[in-house]
Parts: structure tokens; sequence; C-alpha cells
């Protein structure tokens, strides 16, 4: 699972030299409205990086109903596995987000010109080894793989549901307590 994004491109002359998020206005419905002073890469790698990275909008759904998929095709561990996000696959998430969006152009149409939506990711997969002792868990509740001696996986991965804000804080908080485990 992940959190959904679309987003919007808007006329806002670039500004490299501020955070690329300063407020994020969240709706009723779980949806985050989030104004981007540069691209994602230019967050990820800083100023200059990607001048095509322009600021934008971004719509996110932070309580999605819609499920991804990963699955292994090759038993050899350099062959990528197929990752197939399907956030379009529930007419409830869509609809969210196209209300999310009109809510965006609404707010900024006065200041900027608003482009259309293209789908994207906030990149907070969860959920693909979760922790647990249900069906669906791969992991024990001190973050060992099952059936497997000696490994471990620390990281958004090993939730079992996604967090319905940014999992950042709480992915660290993850990391800290294997530590613990792993010290023991």
């Amino acid at each position: 699972v992940d959190h959904p994004e679309w987003v919007l491109p808007v006329s806002w002359v670039p500004t490299h030299d501020l955070p690329p998020l300063e407020a994020v206005l969240t709706t009723s419905e779980g949806v985050e409205v989030r104004p981007y002073t540069a691209g994602f890469a230019a967050m990820v790698h800083g100023p200059g990086h990607d001048p095509a990275e322009l600021p934008h909008l971004g719509v996110a759904l932070m309580r999605p109903h819609s499920r991804g998929r990963v699955r292994l095709v090759s038993a050899d561990p350099r062959v990528a596995p197929v990752i197939e996000h399907r956030y379009d696959t529930v007419a409830h998430d869509v609809q969210a987000l196209r209300r999310g969006a009109e809510l965006a152009r609404e707010l900024v149409s006065r200041t900027a010109e608003v482009g259309e939506a293209s789908w994207s990711t906030s990149q907070h997969l969860a959920g693909t080894a979760p922790m647990g002792s249900g069906p669906e868990a791969v992991l024990d509740p001190t973050c060992r793989v099952l059936g497997v001696d000696g490994l471990w996986v620390v990281d958004g991965s090993i939730m079992p549901a996604i967090t319905s804000r940014g999992p950042h804080a709480t992915i660290a908080m993850i990391g800290h307590r294997a530590a613990e485990f792993l010290a023991t």
C-alpha cells in the first residue's frame, strides 16, 4: 500500500532557495494538499539537480483503499520484481483524489495556472513484508523473517497497515526498536 498522489503543475516561479514543502492542508476525507516549491528530485538531491523539476501541487490520499502487489518473477535476486501500484483500482480513492485536486485548483486559481493532474507517489510504500501473527505476516514481532535464521527486515515494509501521515517518524521508531532486539 502507498499514499497515491496526483501531481498538478503550477505556474509559480521556482524558489529553490526555500524549503520544498512548508505547509500541508489536510481535509476531513484524509486528503493532503501539498504546495511544493520544487520537484521531488530537488527535494532529494538539492537545488539545481533537475531544472525540469518545477513547483507543483501534490494531492495525496492518506487512507487509501487500493492495494498494490509485488511479485517475484525469478529466483535470481538480480531480476527486479514486478511492482503493481494499482492506485486506480478503487473508485472511492480516485474520486477522493479528484475532489482534492478540485480543492487545490480552487485554492490557487487566482494566483497561478494549474495544469492537468498526473499519477505519482508519496513514496510511502508499506506492507510488503508485514509483521504480525496473521496469515499475511512474514516477520515475527522482533522483525525476524519467519523461517530464515539471521535475517531481519527493518523498514516501512513491515507495517501491516500504512500510517495516516508521512511514515518517517514511525520508521525511525521501528529502527530504534529493532536495534534493541538485535542487541540482545
